[in-house]
């Protein structure tokens, strides 16, 4: 199996079902991927296409929920945290780049 496939690449798998009448299995079995990962790729594809696959820029409902705390505790409070404390919900990557790349703020996981 693959890994960091890219988005082209995925698009690429999706047509090949979708335009050039491949079954799924035989589909996957040539891109050397899991069909239930095609099946994703080609769910998120059809719900919508010009989101499909943007990987770190597409946040999930609980990140934004996350960041909407912490802004309002910012806005409210005047309070700028340097260091985020949280549990392994917070490891995954879009949660990630967001408190890094865009707050700037260092994640720590008490271990």
């Amino acid at each position: 199996m693959r890994d960091g496939n890219t988005r082209e690449f995925k698009q690429d798998a999706v047509r090949l079902v979708s335009e050039q009448g491949y079954n799924q299995k035989e589909a996957a079995r040539n891109l050397g991927i899991d069909r239930g990962m095609l099946a994703r790729w080609i769910k998120e594809f059809q719900t919508d296409e010009s989101e499909a696959f943007r990987g770190r820029g597409k946040l999930t409902a609980e990140v934004e929920a996350s960041k909407a705390q912490v802004e309002r505790i910012e806005q409210r409070f005047e309070l700028t945290a340097e260091r985020f404390i949280g549990d392994t919900a917070y490891g995954t990557a879009p949660m990630l780049a967001w408190l890094v790349e865009e707050k700037d703020l260092e994640p720590h996981v008490p271990v």
